[in-house]
Formats: structure tokens, C-alpha cells, sequence
């Protein structure tokens, strides 16, 4: 039978939900854990085959087709390699001529078209270009005394690189260093450097996909840009004072942009710098940081775990992958593929579903990735119907609580489908302006507070189906 209730004393809403389900023959269970988003389904990459493979950075390009990761090696051993894949790791190549020099090779990076990829630490850099069925490999020199001309040391020493980022051609090219105050960039291709001294140690950076707009991330706390006419700093808006950003990714137009350092917390921003938040961030100890071309999926290696955020950066999911010392992670262009790598010799996979984005009513949207409605937008209004072939909600998908009155009476419906057979702890809570609540007849699960606070609500029919509904579902 169907059971309907009218709310009319919410406080005892959650007992009277239990007899009524006793007296049907159905269970009411305290849950302390419901359905939440999935995390992703990782493999195991089979690594290539050489010398060191002690991974200390990993990138990929556009399509995710092409990897590159490099190794340390024996210090003073110049046994740091650069080792390529063509075919998503099935198999590789590695750069047994030239090797690096006294502490093997550090950061790369490689065009989105995956035709060049770039390797280097301390002044020596090693670059591989794609022709034809076979990539080639040349280095860069560096000449004193150190200056401003083309391929010349800022400093009197180094440069000693620390990051590199790629136009998607492989024409525009920029590269932080560490121990010196410059940024190098180069216009052919990597083949050729100029420097410019902005101060402190950059060692973030960052380059749109048509090379026309280049950033980098301080020490000294600034991040930088250059659309052309030379470096300047950017608003650092809703940032921690004095804090030095160690990694700094950015989308196709650097509008999005993340930036991060060890032990603090990742930051966002939507408009090119001019506001930052740490969304849903927690404190990381982030080694590596990197995003896909329209800012949908940000990644971030913090040494023992993968961390991933679809929102930019409202919320992260952690991917179950300890047990490891990531040193590398980074997402596909087209953000469909992401890779990690370990100091182990470990190189991992998998593939990010899309996302399908539903449009609420009044405005806003939800999300829906694997069949699981994942989060939803804040100003999503009126009518929200879960569709059919949906399996389930997920935890906090369309959590409110703590958020402004008016944000917590936006939504007025919900019509869950049939195919939904669970909602997350969490799901509608604090939801005030729902007053209408269908719920679909393959329901079985209601988490904890999954409905908690609706306030508008003035009658509610639960299915037959349902056999478990959490700690104060409806209270």
C-alpha cells in the first residue's frame, strides 16, 4: 500500500514515520552512510619499460591520447628519462639519448595537439617533437652572462625549471623557475627563450590554449599575466595574505583559474582573477594540480591521494587511490581522461563520464554523471524532475543548509523517476520551499536528513518500495 502523511508536527514526524512503516511491514534504519557520487573506476597502466622509474611528473594532451611522465634516476647517475606514449600507455618510447644532467629530469609538459612535448630541471631541457611515425629529440644550451637576451640565465646560475605549460599547437610556449625571479617563454616552439624578471620564485604556470595569454604563480604571494604587452600582477581578491602559490592550471581563455600550495588550501576563480574562493577545499598537501580546457574538471595529486572537483572547486571527491606517493596528476584537455603517477614506477588511469546538465524550472541546473545526480547549481528554482533512468541521488546533491533564505526557497517541486532507487544523506535538506514531494515507486533508501527541513511541505506519499529511511529523513 501507499502510504501518505500529512505533515503537521515535523518534530515528530521521524516516529511517526517508523510506526506506520512497522505496522506495513517495512523497516525504518537509522543510516549513518548513504549513496554518494561514485569515484572514478582507476586501472593500472602498464608502465614503460627502461631505465629509473622513479615518476616525478605526468601530463597529457588534449585528447588524453598522448602521455608523458619523467624520472629522476641515480643522482650524478644521468639516468633521467623522458618516456612518451602515443596510444594512451599502451606502449612507449624513451629518450635513451639525450639524458639529463646531475638530478634527471623534473617537469614537462606537451602541446594539446600532442606533437611536442617539453622535460627539464636545473638548466637543462630536453625537447621531443612528433613527425611522421617517430619523435626526435634536441636540448637547449644556455649562455652567460646571465640577462634579458634570447636563451640567457636570469640569474647566474640555473634556470632550474619547476613548471611548463603549452599552447595547443606548441607554438607559445611558458616555464616557471625556481631560485631566480624569472619567467621564460618562448613563441617557436620551445626551440628559443627570452626571460623577464618579475621577482620571487615562480613556480606555477599557466598558458591558454592559443598561447596568447600566459600566467604564473609566486612565492611572494602575486600571480601574474601576460596578454602581450608585458607581465603584471592580478587581483589576489579572497586570498590568504602572503602565501607563495606553488602550482596555477587554467582553461582554454585562463577565465578559470586554480591555484594551490602545499599544506593549504586550492582556490578558484571564474573571472579571470578578479574574485578567489576555496569553494569546498580543505587543506592539501597538493603536489601537482592541473585542468581541463573549459575549467569543467580540476585534479590535484597531494602526494597520498587523487582528489577531483567537477564544480571548480565547490566540492571535491577523493578517489581511493592512497596507498601510493603521487607525484603527478593531470586531466585531458577535452576532460574525459585523467592519469596519475607514483614515485613507485606506478602509472594509473580512467576515464570521467560526462556530465549532463538538467535545467531546473526557474533557472539553474543539476548534474548527472553514471545515472547519480551529483550536485546542483544554487540558483536552480521551481520545478526539479529527476529523470527517468536516473539509479540514484547523491549525498548533499541539492543541499541547502547554511545557504540564504532566499536560496533555500528556490526550489518548489521535486518528481523523482521511478528508476531512482535512493537518495543520498543530505539530499534535500533545508529545502524550504518544497511543497510538493513525488516520490518515484522504485525507491527504496532515504539517507539521513535526506529530506530534512522541508518546511512547505504539507503532505507526503512514500512508496511501498521504500524498506530503509535514515536518521531524520523528514524530521
Amino acid at each position: 500500500m501507499m502510504t501518505s502523511i500529512g505533515i503537521f508536527r515535523r518534530r515528530y514526524l521521524s516516529n511517526f514515520l517508523a510506526i506506520v512503516l512497522a505496522v506495513s511491514g517495512l523497516q525504518a534504519i537509522a543510516i549513518s552512510s548513504a549513496p554518494t557520487a561514485s569515484a572514478l573506476t582507476w586501472t593500472d597502466v602498464t608502465g614503460p619499460t627502461g631505465r629509473a622509474k622513479d615518476w616525478q611528473h605526468i601530463r597529457t594532451n588534449n585528447d588524453g591520447s598522448v602521455i608523458g611522465v619523467v624520472s629522476q634516476g641515480a643522482i650524478q647517475g644521468n639516468l633521467g628519462d623522458l618516456y612518451l606514449s602515443r596510444d594512451s600507455g599502451a606502449s612507449w618510447t624513451y629518450t635513451s639519448q639525450p639524458t639529463s644532467n646531475y638530478y634527471g629530469l623534473y617537469r614537462l609538459a606537451i602541446s594539446g595537439n600532442g606533437n611536442i612535448a617539453i622535460a627539464a630541471d636545473d638548466s637543462y631541457i630536453v625537447k621531443a617533437t612528433y613527425s611522421g611515425s617517430a619523435w626526435s629529440y634536441s636540448t637547449r644550451a644556455w649562455s652567460n652572462p646571465s640577462g634579458s637576451g634570447t636563451n640567457q640565465r636570469c640569474a647566474g646560475y640555473g634556470p632550474n625549471f619547476n613548471s611548463f605549460a603549452a599552447s595547443t599547437d606548441g607554438s607559445n610556449w611558458v616555464a616557471g623557475a625556481r631560485d631566480e625571479g624569472c619567467v621564460y617563454s618562448s613563441s617557436d616552439s620551445g626551440a628559443n627563450w627570452s626571460n623577464a624578471n618579475i621577482g620571487g620564485t615562480n613556480f606555477g604556470s599557466a598558458i591558454s590554449a592559443d598561447g596568447t595569454i600566459r600566467v604564473t604563480s609566486n612565492t611572494n604571494g602575486n600571480i601574474y599575466r601576460n596578454s602581450g604587452s608585458g607581465w603584471s600582477a592580478i587581483s589576489t581578491s579572497g586570498l590568504p595574505a602572503s602565501t607563495g602559490w606553488s602550482h596555477i592550471a587554467c582553461d582554454s581563455t585562463c577565465t578559470k583559474m586554480a591555484i594551490a600550495t602545499y599544506g593549504g588550501k586550492i582556490y578558484t576563480t571564474s573571472n579571470s582573477g578578479a574574485n578567489w574562493s576555496a569553494g569546498g577545499s580543505a587543506n592539501r598537501n597538493t603536489v601537482d594540480l592541473s585542468m581541463s580546457l573549459d575549467g569543467s574538471v580540476i585534479a590535484i595529486a597531494d602526494g597520498a591521494e587523487i582528489y577531483i572537483s567537477k564544480d571548480l572547486g565547490a566540492t571535491w571527491s577523493g578517489e581511493g587511490q592512497t596507498g601510493k606517493t603521487w607525484t603527478g596528476v593531470t586531466v585531458s584537455g577535452d576532460g574525459t581522461k585523467i592519469y596519475a603517477a607514483a614515485s613507485d614506477g606506478t602509472i594509473r588511469k580512467a576515464n570521467i563520464p560526462p556530465t549532463i546538465s538538467v535545467a531546473c524550472s526557474g533557472g539553474g541546473s543539476f548534474s548527472i554523471e553514471n545515472n547519480v545526480v551529483t550536485t546542483s547549481t544554487l540558483d536552480c528554482a521551481g520545478a526539479v524532475v529527476i529523470p527517468d533512468g536516473v539509479t540514484s541521488i547523491a549525498s548533499n546533491a541539492f543541499y541547502r543548509v547554511g545557504k540564504t533564505a532566499e536560496e533555500q526557497l528556490r526550489i518548489t517541486s521535486v518528481t523523482i523517476a521511478n528508476s531512482v532507487t535512493s537518495v543520498g544523506a543530505h539530499a534535500f535538506n533545508a529545502n524550504k520551499g518544497i511543497t510538493s514531494l513525488t516520490l518515484g515507486t522504485g525507491l527504496t533508501t532515504i539517507g539521513a536528513y535526506g529530506f530534512r527541513d522541508l518546511y512547505a511541505l504539507t503532505n507526503l506519499v512514500i512508496p511501498p518500495s521504500v524498506r530503509t529511511i535514515g536518521t531524520w529523513a523528514f524530521a
